[in-house]
């Protein structure tokens, strides 16, 4: 694996900055039905519905070669896959004042695509770069199915309740975002990306240097999530506080320029979105009532 990204950070995150006390959640247990991790695990999407997760066996290193091969080409050639202007749309996007550059992969276009029924795929379409793109992305919805089965117990709804609404043709997908290193010392207004909530259900994010942050609730104060080699770091989106009716909540969060020395490396986030199928409407399952 990439040097760049495992095992840890060339320089490591700031040790006098306050960090979230983040639950680490072993999705081995999980998936063996461990019922203390399984406990562990409801009180973190309840409570703060930020933690991490360790033994994901969701790999990110295809979307870190992917930006690394993708990226240094020349704009009009990634602009031949540009993103479009709506949530859902999968393409390219550069342009940003820090150098970022972004590339939003749609799990289905991928999937039909590499099975010969046609599609649109928003990577240059190479047998080397989109079958590990999907091995990822096909990790990542094993870990949201799981999780989604998870809640569905916790709720005492039935079987497939939440699992089925994520298992037909959606918008989830991975993306992955490349920001080179600062030239000048960044200020907090130098936000790449601003406050906002996730729409779709959850994400799956991967980060090699710090910059996330996000605010508990009721609390203004923005705290750092600072990043661990090998751990996915889970957050919920907008989606899923609906679809539970508010046991579930999302937060406002944020990523700011890397602190301190970690100023100085490139930043990779390759991330996956759990997202619902088309046509799900963001309301309560049956047998919920919103909060």
């Amino acid at each position: 694996m990439s040097p760049i990204y495992y095992p840890k950070a060339a320089i490591p995150f700031p040790s006098e900055l306050p960090v979230a006390d983040l639950e680490v959640i072993d999705f081995e247990l999980i998936k063996k039905g461990d019922e203390n991790e399984i406990d562990r695990m409801w009180n973190a999407f309840t409570g703060l519905s930020f933690f991490y997760l360790k033994n994901s066996r969701v790999d990110p290193q295809p979307l870190i070669d992917l930006a690394e091969t993708t990226f240094p080409e020349k704009f009009e050639e990634k602009m031949r896959f540009p993103q479009g202007d709506t949530r859902y749309t999968f393409g390219y996007k550069g342009g940003f004042y820090d150098g970022a550059q972004i590339m939003n992969v749609g799990h289905d276009a991928v999937d039909s695509f590499l099975k010969n029924q046609g599609g649109r795929v928003s990577v240059e379409a190479s047998d080397k770069t989109l079958p590990s793109v999907l091995h990822f992305m096909n990790a990542g919805r094993e870990v949201s199915l799981v999780l989604l089965g998870v809640i569905e117990k916790k709720l005492e709804l039935p079987e497939g309740t939440l699992v089925d609404l994520h298992t037909g043709k959606n918008g989830s997908g991975a993306r992955i975002t490349m920001t080179p290193p600062l030239k000048a010392p960044a200020t907090e207004q130098e936000i790449h990306s601003a406050e906002h909530y996730d729409f779709g259900t959850f994400a799956i994010l991967f980060d090699n240097v710090g910059g996330l942050q996000f605010q508990a609730p009721g609390d203004s104060t923005w705290q750092w999530m600072k990043p661990i080699a090998g751990y996915a770091s889970i957050n919920s989106g907008d989606y899923l506080r609906s679809l539970t009716g508010g046991a579930i909540t999302s937060l406002a969060h944020r990523v700011l320029p890397p602190p301190g020395e970690q100023s100085a490396l490139t930043r990779f986030s390759p991330v996956y979105f759990c997202r619902p199928n088309w046509g799900v409407k963001p309301k309560p399952v049956v047998g919920i009532s919103m909060a």
